[in-house]
């Protein structure tokens, strides 16, 4: 896989024989081919360093070459993308160029990874010198990563062989091999030189290399170089010599492609010491659009490093990854000691970035117990709070304060006892007070402010109001039956009070009454509708409930508990219309034998109250019957309903006439009396 290629090219100097005519052709032919082929060769690899843009097929850069006493020249490389190169991958490059002379090169470049970072790239070249001349060339050329030398240490290549030949304009060709070899020495280990371009000023690596070309006949040459590349924009600059007293310099005018830089794609968050930081941090390889760079030929490797300025004193380790797919995952990326942290990230093409600032904690607090709803003013439960590793062992040796506070909504509220020390592992608060009533949840911190932890949910109650006696069923109209207490934050009974409770009805299932009063009075802390002159009651049948307010009697508005008035809704109750009902008429029958009837309880709906009231039976007599005796009088409800089977004696009458049947309701003590009925008239024979 290809890291940066940021490394010289070695240069090509080739002699002609001066005493043959041929000789002198094959020598200008290399001289053109030799210098735009290097360029070329150079620029592709060099400009960009193979990370990502020049592997995407499209991407375009140009270049010029000058060289004193030279011709100039110009050219295009475009990427053709990867492709497959005899039995391993390889990018392709395809370059055009033309001289100030007007003559025209173009060439196909291939290049793949071989061990230690060296990149053997193999160029085919056709061009021409002339109208009647062309040149075929193919050649072996090393380029080499600066990040895979050691600066100061010399490398040398393995001799290439390379074959040459040169069609004349009579069609004869001319085959000449020759070998070359370099020594190639990284001169600084970090992009230390400053090289600016197009105004602006970039720090690169230098690389000097030395190269020997030896051709069959002709005494060797040698080509010194100096090459400056950017890390991070692929900044080119050559400068060289050659044996003959040619200096050449290059340099890249312009890149058209992608350009790829480092992302954080997941940031560290707060962890333990030692502990992996979880979520994995992930970098990823991004083009300016934020698009990851998924070419597996680009992947590198990146490296982490706590940034100066860092409070801690710890060690990172599981700190390198190399990129799948453009991202970088640090699964096991830990931090041995406690502090505020922030990570640099480099990879190996010199690309940066940084991360936000985390914490790494010596360990986490944990409330050993849930803390238990209390009294506003009073004393909570203590409450018990340990430091703990990331295995939940208690760490005993590490002494801090810890201070507990309020989260959430009431967090302006007053606390106090809420700051203690851990001993032995365990911070004990035995005094915390909350002034305020209201739902809580208590946050603990160390010291340092880098152990925290949260509470459950508890309620503190203050002054409060209470059904000590909840609605009950009645009758409209009837005195509804409640009694509304004021309790304190010790839920004792308030006997100072002689303040007043503002009634609201909240009718249920369509019922629509009204209350006859909306307020009552608290009388030593409490009100009591059964003691009223003018008892409140319900006009209108229906299920309700009701709630109370308080009210203070000398500002006449709402009392607050917090920010919320101390209010009270009783439960579900009901106003009840029950009425008797004959759902079967009295039959004709004979004296003194039982009456056939049937008496059902219904509520305000016309549903049947399952009810087990005693009925009392009258007798009206319509004509006749002079001295008739109603004989039982009484019946029961079974289940809501009465058929003359619950009285002893049961109900007959012992005089011929035409008579009718009252019943009314006899329920048991406290409850409402339901409306009486009075049958059809029936005749007795």
């Amino acid at each position: 896989m290809l890291r940066r290629i940021t490394s010289a090219v070695r240069r090509t100097r080739f002699q002609a024989n001066q005493r043959s005519i041929r000789a002198a052709a094959i020598r200008e032919v290399r001289r053109f081919t030799a210098e735009t082929l290097e360029q070329r060769v150079f620029l592709s690899v060099s400009a960009q360093t193979l990370e990502g843009p020049i592997g995407v097929a499209g991407n375009s850069w140009t270049y010029q070459y000058a060289a004193p006493g030279k011709a100039s020249s110009t050219g295009t490389l475009t990427s053709q993308g990867t492709v497959k190169y005899g039995d391993q991958q390889a990018i392709e490059i395809e370059s055009s160029g033309t001289d100030s002379s007007g003559d025209t090169g173009t060439e196909q470049i291939f290049y793949g990874n071989l061990p230690q970072g060296i990149v053997i790239l193999e160029s085919a070249i056709t061009a021409s010198s002339g109208p009647s001349e062309d040149t075929v060339w193919s050649s072996p050329y090393y380029l080499i990563a600066p990040t895979s030398l050691d600066a100061g240490v010399p490398f040398t290549t393995p001799t290439a062989t390379a074959t040459q030949t040169v069609t004349s304009a009579t069609g004869v060709k001319t085959t000449t091999t020759h070998t070359k070899s370099d020594v190639i020495t990284l001169a600084t280990a970090t992009p230390s030189v400053a090289i600016e371009a197009a105004g602006t000023t970039y720090m690169c690596y230098e690389v000097d290399s030395t190269d020997t070309n030896t051709v069959p006949g002709n005494p060797p040459t040698t080509s010194t170089t100096q090459t400056f590349v950017s890390p991070t924009v692929g900044l080119v600059q050559i400068k060289g010599v050659t044996t003959t007293g040619s200096t050449y310099s290059y340099t890249l005018t312009k890149f058209t492609g992608t350009s790829y830089q480092l992302a954080v794609r997941q940031q560290p968050t707060n962890t333990l010491a030692g502990d992996p930081i979880n979520p994995t941090v992930q970098i990823a390889l991004q083009d300016g659009a934020g698009n990851v760079d998924t070419n597996a030929s680009d992947a590198v490797t990146v490296t982490a490093s706590i940034a100066p300025g860092s409070t801690g004193a710890g060690t990172l380790t599981g700190n390198t990854a190399t990129t799948v797919g453009g991202v970088a995952t640090f699964s096991n990326l830990s931090i041995n000691k406690p502090g505020q942290y922030t990570l640099n990230f480099a990879d190996s093409a010199g690309r940066t970035v940084s991360s936000v600032s985390f914490q790494v904690s010596a360990g986490k607090l944990v409330f050993v117990h849930p803390v238990k709803n209390g009294i506003a003013g009073s004393s909570l439960d203590p409450v018990e709070v340990e430091l703990e590793d990331s295995k939940g062992h208690k760490i005993t040796d590490a002494p801090s304060l810890v201070t507990l506070n309020i989260s959430g909504s009431n967090s302006s509220n007053p606390i106090t006892g809420n700051m203690a020390e851990l001993v032995g592992g365990t911070a004990v608060f035995n005094g915390i007070k909350l002034a305020q009533p209201g739902t809580y949840t208590l946050s603990a911190s160390d010291a340092q402010n880098d152990a925290t932890a949260l509470s459950n949910q508890f309620e503190v109650a203050g002054p409060h109001l209470v059904f000590t006696k909840e609605p009950s069923k009645v009758g409209v109209g009837e005195p509804l039956r409640y009694v509304i207490t004021l309790k304190n934050s010790k839920n004792n009974t308030v006997t100072n009070s002689n303040d007043f409770v503002e009634l609201s009805l909240n009718p249920g299932g369509g019922a629509n009454g009204t209350l006859s009063s909306v307020s009552d009075i608290l009388s030593f802390g409490v009100a009591d509708n059964s003691d009223k002159q003018s008892p409140i009651s319900i006009n209108t049948p229906g299920d309700y409930t009701l709630t109370a307010t308080l009210f203070s009697d000398s500002t006449m508005g709402p009392v607050l508990n917090g920010t919320e008035p101390v209010a009270v809704t009783s439960k579900e109750f009901q106003i009840s219309a029950d009425k008797l009902k004959f759902t079967k008429p009295v039959l004709a029958t004979n004296v003194n034998i039982p009456l056939a009837y049937q008496v059902t309880l219904e509520d305000y709906k016309g549903e049947k109250v399952a009810g087990g009231d005693k009925l009392q039976f009258n007798l009206i007599t319509v004509s006749g019957g002079s001295g008739a005796v109603l004989a039982g009088g009484a019946d029961s409800l079974l289940g809501g309903v009465a058929n003359n089977t619950g009285g002893i004696p049961r109900l007959s009458i012992n005089v011929p006439g035409t008579y009718k049947l009252a019943v009314i309701d006899v329920p048991p003590s406290g409850e409402a009396v339901a409306k009486g009925a009075i049958s059809g008239e029936f005749k007795v024979k």
